[in-house]
């Protein structure tokens, strides 16, 4: 028989009997709090642990009770923030009521979609059939519409059994909830009982936990270590997915005035998991269903402050709207937006969120996070819509796939330096390795080095550069390359950022860009001078040719603008030797003069520069510009006045 995690939650309005419920079901009283009993109300989350069979399967049920008056719905949102199912709970005496209502909704903009509704104290009305009739009626509209309606009484025991089987049908009904190797766990609960040390509790989503193991408390920042975790007042040495959870923490303090620590609104994870923000996109729903609990009448407009709770957090953050396209959302609609946060947040995409209004009175909306490393000076431009726009259509179907997050991505940063971005996604690594591996495969990313770059954009990019180093050579085929400064600007904001300028130059040497420090040009290019310059090319040949020993200077050869153009181009393409700022010579010039200092220093042995000019037969300018020539090409080696030959 196999056996499966599940969290169930309650949610109803006050006095409809969820307390009583869990008890009838777990024999667990989840109302542990001195005031609670005193008060006969819950007043914080409540928790018990109950064990339900199948012919198969046997069920681990984490039950988290929640509150129901409309004072403490911050500790319901809590509760609800990470249930895989709710046991909703209307009493017959009393019908739907305004915090039904509002914790209908709530389970909605949290992503719930599995329900079973407890008509409880059936044995206080005259009619629990008419009352079943009316609650259907309540749920139409919503994702709830067809849940099992189950009449019982906590006093009598009625219907209990049946409610135990709708339960089990319920989650066996429901995927299971994998280990993506990313968990999480925010905190509800944070004491430190005596000789102890830190516990802190909640459900753990994404992954296992271990114990020992190390850990951190964010967006706090503080490192720590597990000791031991329990799971329903079990000790275990790996805590998995879905699973109330304790863990008992080392170098972990509590939170107190100024100093960092656990406290509800912390998450527990791993080291690795360490990125915060104050701003994430996301895109934000209204429900249609109006209603005064639930803020209809209340405006959701740009730059409107709100509470939003996330993952056991409450926090205070500013809505942006894109303006160009609505002010505000009313009933019925949804926007991408921006949230832009007073403190950190620790979240993943694909979290679901709520949002309240700044006086905790109503339940305004709910929304899915888009991005959580929200960029406030992109968020208006069209590129940056463009990839939370197709974020959104995602949403509309479902979850974000990975190869969802991966393109959108792609599309936008065109260049993925490091991967770590997308360890923010709710994926395995396993997950997001294989979605980059199709995408390769269908021919949207390409991978280049530690690189993941988008291959479409790439083409494009590395296609213009080529462009522009061909045309360039065309406009000036004397030089010998393009300033690779000169590309970059020609790339305009494709090539603005230095490493993926740098990744294109590496790409553009596999199809025949060749680079060095400071000009890039393609392979086959053989620098050639224009129909224009060629008479002052054969000017200065003549010059040349007409004394090779004695040349006429730089600024004799090159008279002009164009003169000194095809000067430049003979240095470089070797035409010409450049002996000095003044001076140049031609191969075959400083050729013969190699050759009679040669000989004259293997006749006569170590020489001084005035005897190897009088053997040469040149003058003085072009002799010692030429010697420090031989010099450096190592053919003479200068000892104080003399010269020997070199090796």
């Amino acid at each position: 028989m196999t056996t499966r995690s599940f969290i169930l939650g309650t949610a109803g309005h006050i006095d409809h009997g969820k307390s009583s419920l869990v008890r009838a079901l777990t024999e667990i009283d989840p109302d542990r709090l001195p005031e609670e009993k005193k008060r006969g109300m819950t007043i914080e989350l409540g928790f018990a642990h109950m064990t339900l069979d199948s012919a198969d399967c046997k069920y681990e049920i984490g039950v988290v009770d929640v509150p129901g008056h409309a004072d403490f719905i911050k500790n319901m949102v809590a509760g609800a923030a990470a249930i895989d199912g709710v046991m909703l709970v209307v009493a017959a005496d009393d019908g739907w009521m305004p915090q039904t209502e509002e914790h209908l909704q709530i389970l909605e903009y949290l992503g719930t979609t599995r329900a079973v509704i407890a008509l409880t104290k059936v044995d206080l009305s005259d009619d629990p059939e008419f009352v079943a009739e009316m609650v259907r009626d309540d749920l139409s509209n919503s994702r709830f519409t067809n849940a099992p309606i189950i009449p019982v009484s906590s006093i009598t025991g009625q219907g209990l059994d049946e409610l135990r089987t709708a339960l089990v049908d319920m989650i066996a009904a429901a995927p299971e909830n994998q280990d993506s190797g990313k968990p999480r766990l925010p905190v509800d609960r944070a004491f430190s009982p005596k000789g102890v040390g830190t516990v802190v509790t909640g459900t753990l989503t994404g992954g296992a936990l271990h114990a020992p193991g190390e850990v951190l408390l964010t967006p706090a920042g503080v490192k720590g270590n597990v000791r031991q975790l329990q799971n329903h007042s079990q000790k275990v040495t790996t805590a998995q997915p879905s699973t109330r959870t304790a863990a008992n923490l080392s170098d972990i303090p509590l939170a107190t005035t100024g100093k960092p620590g656990a406290e509800r609104g912390q998450t527990l994870t791993l080291p690795r998991f360490d990125a915060t923000s104050n701003t994430i996109d996301v895109v934000i729903s209204r429900s249609d269903r109006e209603h005064a609990a639930t803020g209809g009448g209340v405006r959701l407009a740009h730059l409107k402050h709100v509470q939003v709770h996330h993952a056991g957090a409450m926090q205070r953050a500013r809505l942006v709207l894109d303006v160009s396209v609505q002010r505000q959302i009313d009933l019925g609609q949804s926007a991408i937006a921006q949230l832009r946060f007073e403190e950190l947040i620790h979240a993943f995409a694909g979290d679901r969120f709520l949002i309240r209004d700044g006086s905790q009175r109503h339940t305004i909306a709910g929304g899915i996070i888009l991005n959580p490393f929200g960029n406030r000076r992109w968020f208006h431009k069209a590129e940056y819509q463009q990839m939370l726009t197709s974020r959104h259509k995602a949403c509309a179907t479902g979850i974000i796939s990975p190869e969802e997050m991966v393109r959108s991505l792609i599309r936008h940063d065109r260049i993925i330096a490091d991967r770590k971005v997308l360890d923010y996604a709710p994926y395995s690594d396993q997950e997001l390795t294989a979605a980059i591996d199709q995408l390769v495969t269908d021919g949207v990313v390409m991978k280049s080095t530690d690189r993941l770059i988008d291959r479409e954009w790439w083409d494009q990019v590395a296609g213009k550069a080529l462009d522009e180093v061909r045309e360039f050579h065309t406009a000036k085929p004397e030089l010998a390359g393009m300033p690779v400064l000169k590309l970059q600007k020609a790339l305009g904001r494709a090539a603005a950022d230095d490493r993926i300028f740098h990744a294109l130059l590496d790409h553009l040497e596999s199809v025949g860009i060749v680079r060095s420090a400071t000009i890039v040009r393609h392979k086959e290019h053989q620098p050639s001078l224009p129909e224009s310059l060629r008479s002052a090319h054969q000017t200065i040949l003549s010059a040349l040719d007409a004394n090779p020993l004695d040349p006429p200077t730089k600024k004799q050869l090159a008279t002009d603008t164009k003169g000194e153009k095809v000067l430049r181009f003979m240095i470089q393409n070797d035409e010409l030797i450049d002996l000095d700022e003044k001076s140049v010579i031609s191969p075959d010039g400083l050729a013969r003069i190699r050759q009679a200092v040669i000989a004259h220093i293997n006749e006569h042995g170590p020489s001084r520069a005035s005897d190897l000019k009088t053997a040469a037969g040149i003058s003085r300018k072009i002799m010692m510009p030429a010697l420090e020539h031989l010099d450096a090409e190592g053919t003479t080696i200068r000892d104080g006045d003399f010269r020997t030959l070199g090796k």
